[in-house]
């Protein structure tokens, strides 16, 4: 019972959030109740429905009921009362069907009350005149005025609607009720059930117009569409959906919107000429009806299976080409035998369904840490400001670790850049599984977690988003700001990694693209991106932002070489790719390998690190220089983490894998550092704490201050988070900062 609950209650919240991502906090409310009380419809018809049965049975049996009373008395009586009960089905306890609905609404408003109530991202967020919506209003005098304001709107509608006057008393004690009960609750609450009421008073103002008008009833009434034509316009959102769902914190909500938006418009289109069709179409003749229903079917089986590609590759991997075979076959027998009627039913559900998990998942994304402040307190000092270049690897492996799994031999690129004197460290592991969580912990100098934000988001990611483009929260750029710095950074106008650049950014050539807000219809299927290169070439991500690593340097170098400040860089370098996010299943891992995929990127990597190298050597040889991964290639993707470390432990058994290769494929990198002559080299370290060392060492401080009192990993899948924590024992044992084959909690 406690597992549904929570599961309603992060649904509520994940609803919610969507909403306050899009128009904000206050009106996030509102929408929502709009949007509930559009979905709770049918249910009020309903209750309305038995509301309305209850009165016409009462003004039947009232009169005969008066006049037992009236002829009878006693046992007489109550016998005579029993037969014409009988007579009409009646039970006296159908009378609580007048209150069927304020019924009804008891468990959302219980519902309501405890996410909302629960929901820390409201803690001192104001909308309007309410200072808190964590909090009672207190606008009347230090007294809560919204409460009073839902109970007058309660009565008001016992006034304008068709009530006895029975069912009017029977409203306003109900009015009260909610007045008591409701009077302490968080405004936010209030908000959102006070636009309820006011709904409903709408609502029952425009019945009463209706029934003022005179209508005339249609002789003809217009034919009923047949059940096949909505088939085909259900099929695509049905794996998009359940992508989408299962991958919140991977897309923009804005992105998702759009892209759902593009698919109506396409179901859309689809649904006109269907019409068209189903008025040409001759479904007398069972020759043609035979035809035309089973290409219908194969086709309908053949938009899911290919809206769903990439997560057959991922779910199905062993059996991809059956199920692509398969499904339409079997869609289409399905639908002759159970009919298109039933066949939509199952869509609609499915629907339904992944609404429900997106909402669950984008609550349960938004709940996973609690909120925090990253201020920066004590700015430090430098007393030497040389230049400082990061680039940031794309999923590139500790070259050893290269060597042993893939085959690739870097032995004499490592001797080549030592030769420019990098260091090159061996056992540094990532703190987070993806690059966007690396960024944060870079840019954060911690390995906190992204926390709820309570400003106006856009996406489950928006927090790491926020801080990695220079927002509130980016302690490392802020530091360098403070010591005098210009800081830039460079992703080949990708605006995957920020939405806009913030206080403590001063250069970037990233830009928003349209591109950007396809992209959850692109990862459906891997062919979709050509065909939209295709048809809209003008779309293409960045068409104008350089895109060699080198010469973006170059131009950096150019850009910057009349200015007094120090310069901070940061670039991303992407020769080197991981195992498609979607599509990937690790079974795959041995034909990624013998794919020479990563090996040839890391060939590739290595030149182009190589030409940076001397390029910096040539221009700025005093800087310091900084090439660390993010994260590793990911081909153990999609095996199951299970919900506890035991499952975990017990899943890689199962497929012959150690712990040691699952954390060594995700978070073991490459590490290479040049610093100058007069800053001693630096002590292990992960991306929470290299900048706070050489930040150290700036301030000529010689000495491990930096916080590594604890090294996490974060390992997410699916919203799921382990954190593989390991305490660090010995202050004097640099190699026992992280091991991470022990202690995994």
């Amino acid at each position: 019972m406690t597992d549904i609950l929570n599961f309603l209650i992060l649904t509520f919240q994940g609803l919610y959030s969507i909403f306050a991502d899009l128009v904000g906090f206050g009106w996030g409310l509102i929408v929502l109740s709009v949007f509930s009380s559009f979905l709770f419809s049918p249910l009020e018809k309903w209750a309305s429905g038995l509301k309305n049965d209850e009165t016409i049975i009462q003004k039947v049996l009232q009169p005969q009921i008066q006049e037992i009373n009236n002829n009878l008395s006693g046992q007489e009586a109550w016998a005579a009362t029993q037969r014409l009960y009988n007579r009409y089905s009646y039970h006296p306890l159908k009378a609580i069907r007048t209150a069927a609905f304020p019924l009804l609404q008891l468990p959302i408003l219980f519902l309501a009350y405890v996410a909302l109530s629960s929901m820390t991202s409201l803690r001192g967020v104001s909308f309007g005149a309410v200072a808190d919506l964590s909090q009672p209003d207190n606008l009347l005098f230090d007294l809560a005025l919204l409460p009073f304001l839902m109970t007058a709107i309660n009565i008001a509608i016992t006034f304008v609607g068709s009530f006895t006057k029975k069912e009017r008393i029977q409203a306003v004690f109900i009015a009260l009720f909610f007045l008591v009960l409701l009077y302490p609750a968080p405004s936010a609450l209030l908000i959102y059930w006070t636009s309820n009421n006011f709904i409903g008073l709408v609502k029952v103002l425009y019945q009463n117009f209706r029934k003022d008008k005179i209508h005339t009833t249609c002789i003809n009434k217009r034919k009923k569409l047949p059940a096949w034509i909505w088939t085909l316009p259900l099929c695509p959102f049905v794996p998009a959906l359940f992508l989408w769902a299962n991958n919140v914190a991977y897309y923009p909500i804005a992105s998702i919107f759009a892209s759902i938006l593009f698919i109506t418009i396409a179901s859309s289109i689809c649904f006109f000429f269907l019409y068209l069709i189903s008025r040409k179409i001759d479904t007398q003749n069972k020759i043609i009806q035979f035809l035309f229903f089973s290409f219908y079917c194969l086709f309908c089986g053949f938009v899911i299976c290919a809206l769903g590609y990439s997560t057959i590759l991922g779910l199905f991997y062993d059996y991809r080409f059956y199920t692509l075979i398969c499904f339409p076959l079997l869609l289409t027998l399905v639908t002759y035998k159970i009919g298109f009627r039933v066949i939509n039913c199952l869509l609609v559900v499915q629907l339904s369904v992944s609404i429900l998990l997106f909402c669950f998942n984008y609550g349960t994304d938004k709940q996973l840490t609690p909120l925090q402040e990253s201020a920066v307190t004590n700015i430090p000092i430098f007393k030497n400001k040389p230049n400082i270049y990061y680039f940031l690897c794309e999923s590139y492996h500790n070259l050893d670790y290269v060597k042993d799994v893939f085959g690739y031999d870097s032995t004499e690129f490592l001797d080549n850049i030592k030769k420019y004197g990098y260091t090159v460290y061996n056992n540094i592991y990532s703190n987070s599984s993806y690059t966007l969580g690396t960024l944060t912990n870079i840019f954060t100098m911690s390995t906190n977690s992204a926390p709820n934000s309570s400003s106006l988001a856009l996406d489950a990611s928006s927090w790491e988003r926020s801080v990695i483009g220079g927002g509130s929260g980016n302690k490392l750029l802020e530091i360098l700001k403070q010591n005098g710095y210009e800081t830039s950074m460079y992703f080949k106008g990708s605006s995957y990694y920020f939405k806009s650049k913030g206080k403590f950014l001063d250069y970037t050539d990233v830009h928003f693209s349209i591109r950007d807000l396809l992209q959850p219809i692109e990862d459906t299927n891997g062919m979709i991106p050509f065909f939209l290169n295709l048809i809209f070439p003008f779309l293409n991500n960045a068409p104008h932002a350089e895109q060699d690593s080198l010469n973006i340097l170059k131009k950096h170098l150019i850009r910057t070489k009349d200015s007094s400040k120090p310069q901070f860089f940061v670039h991303r370098l992407d020769k080197t790719n991981h195992t498609p996010p979607i599509g990937y299943n690790f079974k795959q891992r041995e034909n990624f390998i013998d794919s020479h995929f990563y090996q040839d990127g890391i060939a590739t990597g290595n030149a182009e690190i190589e030409k940076i190298i001397k390029t910096i050597e040539k221009y700025d040889p005093n800087s310091i220089v900084i090439f660390l991964g993010d994260h590793g290639a990911w081909t153990l993707r999609g095996l199951p983490l299970g919900s506890s470390f035991q499952n975990l432990v017990l899943n890689l058994s199962k497929e012959n894998l150690t712990l040691d290769m699952l954390i060594n494929d995700m978070f073991y990198v490459f590490a290479a550092v040049k610093l100058p002559n007069n800053v001693l080299p630096l002590e292990q370290f992960s991306p929470a704490d290299i900048f706070s060392q050489i930040f150290d060492r700036l301030c000529y401080q010689q000495t491990k201050s930096y916080n590594s009192d604890r090294i996490c990993v974060k390992l997410t899948q699916r919203s799921q988070e382990f954190l593989c924590k390991k305490q660090k024992q010995n202050l004097n044992n640099s190699a026992d900062l992280f091991y991470p084959s022990k202690n995994f909690k």
